[in-house]
C-alpha cells in the first residue's frame, strides 16, 4: 500500500490528501519518495544521518546533500522525523540520528500495511554498536541494489518483524535473525557478528535455521544464512575470526549440507546477495560441471602448449592412500582429476572443484580434499600420481573480489584460485580459433557440453 502525496498542516499538524489545499494554507507537502524514506528509518528505528542522506539518495540521486540536510529540517519541524545526538562528549566523535516523529508516526500507521501500536518515546533509543553496524550494512546492501540497471525486488525487514517471527506466540527453539532480507521466495538470514561471540553459539544458531528448514519449504521457503563480520575488526584477527567460524561448522556439516551458509565481511554483504538473487549460488549440479570442464580444458591447453605434457582422466579411487578415505568426501563434493605426464612420467595431479566466495561448504569440501591427498603427496607409494594440486573456480566475480576470500586452510598441498572470468576469456578465444571438431581432437572430451549456457548463466550476462 503506498502513501499518497500528503500535505501537513502546519498548526494543527494533522495531514491530509494533497488536493484540494486551500491556497491561504500553511504547512508541508510530504511526497511519495519521502514515505519510503519513512518506511525505511522505521525499520531500522534510529538511523545515523549520514546513512539518512544514503536514503534519499537511494530514492533521489540527483539530490544534493545541502538539499537533503534543508529537507530534514523542515521534517523534524513538522515532527514527521525527531533528531538526536549521540551521548559522546566529544564534539569531534558527535553524532546526530533521526527517528520517526508524532506526526510521521500517524501517517505511518495509516498507510503502512503492518499493525503497529501507540507511540512511545521510550521505543526510540540510541542504538548500540552492533545493531548500528548492522543497519548501516544493510543500508549500504540497499544502495549497492538501487545502482543496478535493474535492481532486485528486496524486501527488507527487521527479523522480529517478519511475519514467520511474529507468527510465533512462543518463540522457544527459533533463532530471531537481526535482519531478513527476502527476494521472491528467498530468505536471507542476516547474523551480525561483533567478535565477540563464542563460535559454538554461531554454530547452534546454524543447527536451529536447519532444524526449521523442512517447516520452510513445506511453506514455500527457501533458506540462506549470511554471517557478516564486523569491519572494525581488520587484520589478522579478521582472517582468524572467518577462518573459525567456518571451521566450526565442519562438525555439524551433516546437519546444515542443505543449507547454503556464507562468512564474510560486512562491506561483501551484497556481492552475497546479488548472487542468491540471481539464483548463480549456491551452485547446482550442471552449473558446476560447466564450470569444472571449462577450467579442466584451459588447465590442459596450457600444459600442453607451454610444458609439452600430455594429460588423462583419472578416478577418486587413483588418488587415494586408503581406500576407506573415499568415504569421507562429502556426497556433494564434485570435481574431477587430470593426471599430467611426459615420458619420464607423472608429473603432477590437478584436481578441479568449484567454489563460492565465503561458503561454508566450499571450506569444508577444500579441508577434506587438502587434508585427504596430502596424504598422496606425503607417501612415497603415491608416485605415480602425486604431486596432487587444487585448483578452484569460482564463479562470476573478479580478483578484486577473489584476493577477499579466507580459506583458512593450512597449506599442505597446492591451491590455486582463478575466476571464471578469465576461463571465459580465453574458452571462448579457443573457439573462435580452433572450433568444436578440432578442440574435440586434440583433447578427446565431450567438449559441446562445455558450450551449454544454462539459466543462471543467462540471466547474469543480462545483468552484468
Amino acid at each position: 500500500m503506498t502513501a499518497p502525496l500528503l500535505f501537513i498542516d502546519g498548526k494543527s499538524y494533522t495531514f491530509s490528501h494533497a488536493e484540494p489545499i486551500p491556497n491561504n494554507a500553511k504547512g508541508l507537502y510530504l511526497s511519495e519518495y519521502e514515505f519510503t524514506i519513512l518506511q525505511q528509518i522505521y525499520l531500522h528505528r534510529m538511523v545515523e544521518a549520514s546513512r539518512v542522506h544514503i536514503l534519499f539518495k537511494i530514492e533521489r540521486s540527483s539530490m544534493r546533500a545541502n538539499s537533503i540536510t534543508n529537507r530534514l529540517a523542515k521534517l523534524v519541524e513538522y515532527k514527521i522525523l525527531k533528531r538526536k545526538q549521540s551521548d559522546t562528549k566529544s564534539i569531534r566523535y558527535r553524532k546526530y540520528y533521526y527517528y520517526i516523529g508524532e506526526v510521521g508516526y500517524e501517517i505511518l500507521r495509516k498507510y503502512h500495511p503492518f499493525p503497529m501500536g501507540a507511540y512511545s518515546p521510550k521505543d526510540w533509543k540510541i542504538p548500540n554498536a552492533h545493531n548500528e553496524s548492522c543497519t548501516n550494512a544493510i543500508i549500504e546492501a540497499h544502495s549497492a541494489n538501487a545502482l543496478r540497471e535493474q535492481p532486485f525486488n528486496i524486501r527488507y525487514e527487521r527479523g522480529s518483524h517478519h511475519e514467520l517471527i511474529r507468527e510465533r506466540a512462543n518463540l522457544n527453539g527459533w533463532v530471531i535473525p537481526d535482519y531478513i532480507l527476502q527476494h521472491e521466495n528467498l530468505l536471507m538470514c542476516i547474523e551480525y557478528d561483533t567478535g565477540t561471540e563464542p563460535v559454538g553459539r554461531i554454530t547452534e544458531k546454524s543447527k536451529i535455521y536447519a532444524g526449521k528448514l523442512e517447516l520452510l519449504k513445506q511453506k514455500g521457503y527457501r533458506l540462506a544464512i549470511i554471517y557478516l563480520k564486523s569491519s572494525s575488526n581488520t587484520g589478522k584477527s579478521s582472517i582468524r575470526r572467518i577462518q573459525s567460524m567456518k571451521a566450526a561448522h565442519e562438525t555439524i556439516y551433516k546437519q546444515i549440507r542443505d543449507i547454503p551458509i556464507y562468512v564474510v565481511d560486512e562491506a561483501d554483504l551484497y556481492t552475497i546477495v546479488e548472487k542468491l538473487c540471481l539464483g548463480m549460488y549456491p551452485y547446482q549440479y550442471e552449473q558446476t560441471l560447466s564450470i569444472i570442464l571449462k577450467a579442466e580444458l584451459l588447465e590442459r591447453l596450457n600444459n600442453k602448449q607451454a610444458k609439452a605434457l600430455r594429460s588423462n582422466s583419472i578416478g577418486l579411487s587413483e588418488m587415494l592412500l586408503e581406500k576407506k578415505d573415499e568415504f569421507l568426501f562429502p556426497e556433494n563434493f564434485i570435481f574431477r582429476a587430470d593426471q599430467f605426464f611426459e615420458h619420464r612420467g607423472t608429473v603432477k595431479t590437478v584436481v578441479y572443484c568449484a567454489g563460492e566466495i565465503g561458503s561454508v561448504h566450499t571450506y569444508i569440501h577444500l579441508r577434506i580434499a587438502n587434508s585427504i591427498f596430502a596424504k598422496a603427496n606425503e607417501s612415497l607409494l603415491m608416485t605415480e600420481v602425486s604431486p596432487i594440486e587444487l585448483l578452484v573456480t569460482y564463479e562470476g566475480i573478479d580478483n578484486t573480489q577473489l584476493i577477499k576470500e579466507v580459506l583458512g586452510i593450512p597449506p599442505r598441498l597446492d591451491i590455486r584460485l582463478q575466476t571464471s572470468l578469465e576461463v571465459e576469456f580465453v574458452f571462448n578465444l579457443l573457439f573462435d580459433r580452433y572450433g568444436t571438431a578440432n578442440l574435440e581432437n586434440m583433447f578427446g572430451d565431450p567438449i559441446q557440453r562445455l558450450k551449454s549456457i544454462s539459466a543462471f548463466k543467462m540471466i547474469w550476462e543480462e545483468h552484468k
